[in-house]
C-alpha cells in the first residue's frame, strides 16, 4: 500500500481545510464557504464601483451553484482577491462539451503588482480542468491577466444597432411585399409563465448549431425567467391567433407547435432570439415588436445581440445601421484547457468537414510551437493530438495562441496569413487547414450575464 509523502499529506489535508494555494508571506488561495459571501459582496461592489447586492443574492439561487466556486485570495486574513469558476455543458455545432466559465475576477487595486490576480486565475482554471472542462470561457472586465495565461481574445464579437424608425420602416416595407405575395406571418405577442416549456424547445432545437452556446436544464430556465433582468419576453405564433382566438384562459399553455420563436429583451436591445429557421417571418416579426416597445420606452436606437451569422444583422445594417464595438463592460475570452480531449471530442464535427471539403482520411495538420510538435491526425475512426519530433513531419511555425486559436475555430486561415499569425503554406496543408479548421463564431447569450 502507498504511503503519502510529506507533500501529498500537506495537499491533502489543506484541500480539506478549503486552501487551494499558498502564495507565502501570509498570502493564501482558498476555497469559499456560505460564511465568506458578505465580504465577497462587499469586495465586488468596491473593484467594481456598483451596487451588486441584489444580483448577488440571485446568483446564489443559480442551479449547480455552490460557495466553493468562489476562490478567493486572503492575505493575513484580509480579503483581496476574487474569482467565480463555474461548470457548464455548451454546444458546438451539436456536440456536448464540458466548459468552465469564469467570473468577476476582482483584486484590490493596492495589490494589483503582486501579481495575485494571475496565480488567482491559474487556479480557477486548475480547479476548471480537474473538473473535466475542455474549454474556458470569460467575459473579461480586464483582458490582461487572461492575456498572460495563454488565454486569446473571441474575433468576431460585438452587435448591430440601428435607428428604431429606420429598422421598423425597413420591416414594414419587408411585411408589406409578404403581404403582397400572401405568404404567412407571424403574430407577436408577451409570453406568460405557462408558455415557458415551448421556449425551451425552440431553445434545445436551436442552440446544438451554434459554436459556444450554452445548454440550459428546466431549472436554470426557470431560474433566468424568474431573476427578471430582463424587460420582456415576446412569443412568435406561427397560423394566427393562439388557439383560435383572445377568449382562451391565460392560464392554458400555447401549444408548442404554434410558437415558432421568441426573443428577450432589455431595454432596446435584443439580447437573445431564437426562431425557426422556415419561418422567416418570426424573425422580423419579433424585431418590428421590439422596435415599437423600444419606441414606447423613448428609445431611439434599437441593438441585436444574436449569433453573427445571423441575418438580422445584414438586415439591420442594410436600414442604415453598423456594427459596434465590444461593449466596455468587456471582452468575451477563451482557452483550450484540455486540447487532446478536446479534438478527440470533435471528430465527428472534424470527420463531417473532411466529407465536405473532399479531404481523404487519414489527413495531417502539423503545428510547431517552440520547440514542441504536434499534429492534428484524422482518421476514419478518430481524431487525435499527436506530440511528434520535428523531423517526423513537415510542421509549420506558429505561436502556442494561433494553434489554440485555429483549433477553437477562432482564427480563419486568410485572417491568419493576412495578420501574419500564420507562413505562407504549401498548398495542401492550406487546403487541410481551410477545410479541417475553418472560423466559427463563438457566442454565448449575454441573458446570463445582465445583472440586477
Amino acid at each position: 500500500m502507498h504511503s503519502p509523502s510529506p507533500e501529498e499529506a500537506r495537499l491533502v489535508a489543506d484541500r480539506s481545510a478549503g486552501r487551494l494555494g499558498d502564495l507565502g508571506a501570509g498570502v493564501e488561495i482558498v476555497a469559499a464557504t456560505p460564511g465568506d459571501h458578505p465580504e465577497a459582496l462587499a469586495l465586488l461592489a468596491q473593484t467594481q464601483q456598483a451596487q451588486l447586492a441584489e444580483d448577488f443574492q440571485s446568483r446564489l439561487d443559480e442551479p449547480g451553484y455552490s460557495p466553493a466556486d468562489r476562490l478567493l485570495i486572503r492575505r493575513r486574513g484580509q480579503l483581496v482577491g476574487h474569482v467565480r469558476s463555474s461548470r457548464h455543458i455548451a454546444w458546438f455545432s451539436g456536440q456536448r462539451i464540458p466548459v468552465g466559465r469564469i467570473d468577476d475576477l476582482a483584486l484590490l487595486p493596492e495589490y494589483a503588482a503582486a501579481g495575485y490576480d494571475d496565480a488567482l486565475l491559474a487556479t480557477a482554471e486548475e480547479s476548471a480542468a480537474r473538473e473535466g472542462a475542455l474549454v474556458l470561457t470569460a467575459f473579461a472586465a480586464d483582458a490582461a491577466p487572461f492575456r498572460r495565461r495563454g488565454w486569446s481574445r473571441v474575433r468576431g464579437q460585438g452587435h448591430t444597432r440601428a435607428r428604431t424608425r429606420a429598422v421598423l420602416a425597413h420591416l414594414d416595407a419587408l411585411q408589406e411585399h409578404r403581404r403582397r405575395r400572401r405568404r404567412a406571418e407571424a403574430e407577436v405577442r408577451a409570453w406568460r409563465l405557462v408558455d415557458l416549456d415551448a421556449i425551451e424547445q425552440i431553445f434545445a432545437r436551436m442552440a446544438p448549431a451554434t459554436w459556444g452556446a450554452l445548454l440550459r436544464s428546466p431549472e436554470t430556465w426557470r431560474w433566468l425567467a424568474g431573476r427578471k433582468v430582463h424587460d420582456a419576453i415576446l412569443l412568435a405564433l406561427q397560423g394566427g391567433r393562439r388557439n383560435g382566438g383572445d377568449d382562451v384562459a391565460d392560464d392554458l399553455p400555447t401549444p408548442p407547435e404554434q410558437v415558432v420563436g421568441y426573443a428577450v429583451l432589455r431595454d432596446s436591445q435584443v439580447i437573445e432570439m431564437f426562431t425557426d429557421p422556415a419561418r422567416p417571418a418570426a424573425a422580423t416579426a419579433l424585431l418590428a415588436q421590439a422596435c415599437r416597445d423600444a419606441i414606447d420606452r423613448g428609445h431611439h436606437f434599437v441593438s441585436l445581440h444574436t449569433p453573427a451569422d445571423d441575418p438580422l444583422h445584414e438586415l439591420i445594417v442594410t436600414a442604415g445601421g453598423g456594427w459596434a464595438a465590444h461593449p466596455a463592460e468587456g471582452q468575451w475570452m477563451t482557452k483550450l484547457a484540455a486540447p487532446d480531449r478536446w479534438v478527440d471530442r470533435m471528430y465527428p464535427v472534424l470527420r463531417e468537414r473532411a466529407v465536405a471539403a473532399g479531404i481523404d482520411r487519414p489527413a495531417e495538420i502539423a503545428m510547431r510551437v517552440g520547440d514542441a510538435v504536434r499534429a492534428l491526425v484524422l482518421t476514419r475512426r478518430s481524431a487525435r493530438l499527436e506530440h511528434r519530433n520535428a523531423d517526423e513531419s513537415s510542421p509549420f511555425p506558429c505561436s502556442a495562441v494561433t494553434e489554440q486559436d485555429l483549433l477553437l475555430g477562432n482564427l480563419s486561415l486568410s485572417r491568419g496569413l493576412h495578420d501574419r499569425l500564420l507562413p505562407e503554406l504549401a498548398p495542401e496543408t492550406a487546403r487541410l487547414v481551410a477545410g479541417l479548421l475553418p472560423a466559427r463564431q463563438f457566442w454565448q447569450s449575454p441573458w446570463e450575464l445582465l445583472r440586477l
